[in-house]
């Protein structure tokens, strides 16, 4: 069984920048492949309309409520909100619930900088990956909450009945484990998030079908100062174990990973040049390290102990 994460198609609209909110271009264009496998034309065309309805809502759609989220021992600020937006074709009012990461002053010494979020979303689709929920992040708002007044910050939908990988027997993925935690792995390395443990990891409702499928979550520490993290080298709660798999799907899209994927991220000030640079260089690293593993694996007659077709 293939799971969110082996090898699919395009499915986010282009968005252009407009005065209040800040709009980003699609992660991937029109016809390349994606993580999420469709066995016909409808489910591609399905799962497109979901993805267009969904950012849509969360860059555009009026926030009518906000009340605080306090569950599992948050430690930064952290909303629900509810969204109410219009389809632009039909009229009807539709209604969502999503997450709020404010940003604040400092960003809490690089653990809090919500416009991470939007970075792991947009970098986890531009790795033909769907785990990160859709994220918005928006400039121009005036939320009041307890005293405090939030300009900015980073909306995420919520994916319904998460479960934690912590929880689960023997803290694995029941199907495609080992895929899975790699592609968590890839993701957090190149993006130097060492939030990656086992509670930030499960499973949920997806956005496009409502099946149960693996999510990943919380990047808001990425690229914080001293962070040294590696495919070998990740000191993360439950998630310790050096990862020596990889997907062939994934592999090849870090091969194609280069400058102007992630100039949009420049662009709009969520990273800098320079951290542009540290990330690709991060990602040539990683695909030099399982070319190694690759090597080794076909002289020993063991390929698929390292290269995971799933």
């Amino acid at each position: 069984m293939k799971t969110r994460g082996s090898g699919f198609i395009s499915i986010l609209p282009t968005l252009t920048f407009v005065t209040l909110f800040t709009y980003l271009p699609s992660a991937f264009g029109a016809g390349e492949a994606c993580s999420i496998v469709f066995s016909d034309l409808e489910s591609q065309r399905n799962a497109k309309i979901a993805h267009d309805s969904i950012t849509a809502d969360l860059f555009s759609g009026e926030i009518i409520e906000v009340r605080r989220f306090n569950e599992n021992d948050n430690k930064h600020a952290l909303f629900m909100v509810k969204i109410r937006a219009t389809d632009p074709y039909t009229g009807n009012v539709r209604y969502r619930e999503a997450f709020f990461k404010p940003r604040v002053w400092g960003d809490e010494d690089g653990w809090a900088r919500t416009p991470m979020e939007y970075v792991g979303y947009f970098l986890n689709l531009r790795l033909k990956m769907d785990y990160v929920p859709p994220t918005a992040y928006r400039r121009g708002l005036n939320i009041e909450m307890d005293g405090q007044k939030f300009t900015e910050g980073s909306l995420l939908i919520k994916a319904s009945g998460f479960r934690p990988v912590a929880s689960f027997p023997n803290a694995k993925f029941p199907i495609s484990h080992d895929g899975i935690i790699s592609d968590n792995r890839i993701l957090n390395v190149i993006m130097q998030n060492q939030d990656g443990h086992t509670w930030n990891m499960g499973t949920a409702k997806h956005w496009v079908d409502g099946k149960e499928e693996p999510i990943f979550l919380d990047f808001a520490g990425s690229m914080r100062q001293g962070t040294n993290v590696s495919m070998t080298n990740y000191p993360a709660f439950g998630n310790t174990a050096p990862v020596t798999k990889v997907r062939a799907s994934t592999l090849l899209a870090l091969r194609q990973l280069n400058k102007a994927d992630l100039q949009p991220l420049v662009s709009a000030g969520f990273i800098s040049d320079g951290e542009s640079n540290q990330m690709l260089n991060i990602t040539k690293g990683i695909v030099a390290y399982f070319d190694g593993l690759i090597g080794q694996a076909k002289q020993k007659g063991k390929l698929n102990e390292v290269l995971l077709d799933e």
